[in-house]
């Protein structure tokens, strides 16, 4: 009789259990404000080995809500006996949430009893997610919207047998910002469930987040941020790894094509102290794109970024003074002498401030003098050949820039980047579009001198037979006739 009773209340598929979780849900909206909840079916199932909870509804106080579809809580019967609950498995289907995100709010994390077995973390599965998420900010035109959809989250003992025992998880998402463009995220990693003190903290955490729209984050105009975002894209990737409460890893920032214009509601606005004209100049200075390395130190307590140091490195990207300015706005002794040391170094004006003078050039000049800038101070052999390129391919009536830019391309190609077939395309390009330009001979001996640098005899023959018809009377006549001599036993 008293089994009976006891699954007429606690039963999943009890026949009174709708009607038990109205009254219950009724009750405690009368008696605990800010907290409201509903729930079609809850109870034991499956001869006490699981729990299972259908149509969740939780509404907090506000408009913060979530609703899950299933619930289905799997756990051990033997440590029930000796009243511990021990859960072997997860899994939650359907959850769409909404809420409102409060800068200083801070979610109370209730601390594990003892009746709870935490040594034997469960398996958990959470798909799909889908929700909003409103950050409120009230110097801009109306709160910032971040959406998740299709959202998947996977946790498990990685070797549940094993001495180190590790406790891997993975969440995959897509991200949305202000209704633009959603872009993939992933969070992946493991901890080390038996040092669950952040002192001895174990961790590895892997995150990515590719092709973020970048007019998604100033949609909302607001009056602290100087620029509009009309056009890029954004790309980060956090590699960190924590071990006994050290922190060490890498993050890094990619943005790409990025085009900014002056924001109309920002009054006397300035973005880590730089006005919208300084950022407009840092977005053209490299074509829209900046790229930061960082590393990352510290504890799980403290972390910290030697952001300064990062700047200090980017100062031949954005010029020493702009550096400088940057390396001012951040607190700290460290960054203040960083500062100082940039500015007073003879050096770094010699290598960095042509920055400045590049961007005062004719518009037809600044690629071809940007990418030796590249070639020759910062050592940037990819940016310098993408420079050239632009150069000849932006301007290309400019005939005598764009022959020197795309004889510059090959010889970062060739010599720098270890990429002949490029070097050779650059220098046909030459030949092809600009035939009759004085540099046309030497183009295509630089062609001839690639090919039998690579050995690729044939080749090397070819060039000289088509040098000596098209170029007879060249200076480098001579030295085409040397070459042939040494690559005819090669050639048949």
């Amino acid at each position: 009789m008293a089994a009976a009773v006891f699954w007429l209340f606690t039963a999943y598929h009890s026949p009174i259990n709708p009607w038990l979780l109205r009254r219950l849900a009724a009750h405690h909206r009368r008696t605990r404000s800010g907290l409201e909840w509903s729930c079609r079916r809850a109870g034991w199932a499956g001869l006490f080995s699981r729990i299972r909870l259908r149509h969740v509804h939780l509404r907090l106080a506000g408009s913060d809500s979530v609703d899950i579809r299933e619930v289905e809580i799997r756990i051990r019967r033997r440590p029930l006996l000796a009243r511990r609950l021990s859960i072997r498995s997860i899994r939650i289907d359907e959850v769409r949430f909404e809420s409102t995100l409060e800068p200083a709010a801070a979610w109370p994390m209730p601390a594990l009893q003892g009746a709870f077995d935490t040594a034997r973390l469960p398996d958990i599965t959470i798909q799909p997610v889908n929700g909003r998420i409103h950050v409120p900010d009230p110097e801009a035109a109306g709160p910032t919207l971040i959406e998740i959809a299709g959202g998947r989250i996977h946790a498990a003992l990685s070797s549940p047998s094993a001495r180190k025992t590790s406790y891997a998880f993975d969440l995959r998402a897509e991200l949305a910002v202000n209704g633009h463009a959603p872009a993939p995220l992933s969070i992946r990693g493991w901890v080390n469930p038996r040092l669950p003190d952040p002192d001895k903290l174990d961790l590895d955490l892997d995150l990515t987040l590719d092709a973020l729209p970048m007019p998604s984050l100033t949609a909302r105009q607001t009056r602290r941020i100087p620029f509009i975002a009309d056009r890029g894209t954004l790309a980060m990737l956090v590699n960190l790894r924590a071990r006994e409460g050290r922190l060490s890893g890498l993050a890094s920032l990619r943005i790409r094509d990025l085009i900014v214009r002056e924001n109309p509601r920002a009054v006397n606005a300035h973005f880590l102290t730089l006005s919208f004209h300084a950022w407009q100049f840092l977005a053209r200075q490299r074509n829209g794109r900046i790229d930061a390395d960082a590393q990352i130190q510290g504890t799980v307590h403290a972390p910290l970024i030697p952001i300064g140091h990062v700047l200090q490195q980017q100062a031949g990207h954005i010029g020493r003074n702009v550096a400088v300015r940057l390396l001012d706005t951040l607190p700290g002794p460290g960054t203040d002498r960083q500062a100082k040391r940039l500015e007073a170094s003879r050096d770094s004006a010699g290598r960095h401030d042509d920055i400045l003078k590049i961007a005062r050039l004719p518009e037809h000049e600044r690629h071809y003098e940007r990418g030796r800038h590249y070639e020759r101070i910062v050592k940037g052999y990819a940016t310098a050949a993408e420079e050239y390129r632009r150069q000849a391919d932006r301007f290309p009536a400019q005939t005598n820039l764009a022959v020197l830019a795309l004889m510059a391309s090959a010889r970062v190609h060739a010599r720098r980047l270890d990429q002949p077939d490029q070097a050779r395309t650059d220098l046909r390009r030459v030949l092809d579009t600009y035939p009759g330009h004085p540099d046309a001979d030497d183009a295509l001996f630089e062609m001839i001198r690639i090919a039998e640098d690579r050995r690729d005899f044939p080749v090397a023959d070819r060039l000289c037979r088509e040098f000596l018809e098209r170029f007879p009377r060249s200076e480098f006549t001579p030295k085409i006739q040397a070459i042939r001599t040494r690559i005819r036993p090669f050639v048949w």
